[in-house]
């Protein structure tokens, strides 16, 4: 609802705005932001190479093995 559908004038849907929001915002611990999702995303990455590394290195070497 605006403040116009609820009778209210602006100043006073603000302030209801604010204290609703400080809730939410107590609510959580943390929320993330962008630069919290881009370390994440760069953690994943390099967690996902090196991975990928492993499992190449262990391919690599029951191929010699086999060899």
């Amino acid at each position: 609802m605006t403040a116009g559908e609820t009778g209210a004038d602006p100043t006073t849907e603000i302030a209801r705005l604010g204290r609703r929001m400080s809730r939410l915002e107590g609510a959580y611990e943390h929320l993330a932001t962008k630069a919290d999702l881009k370390d994440l995303e760069l953690r994943l990455t390099l967690r996902m190479l090196s991975i990928v590394g492993v499992a190449t290195g262990l391919i690599v070497a029951v191929v010699r093995l086999w060899s």
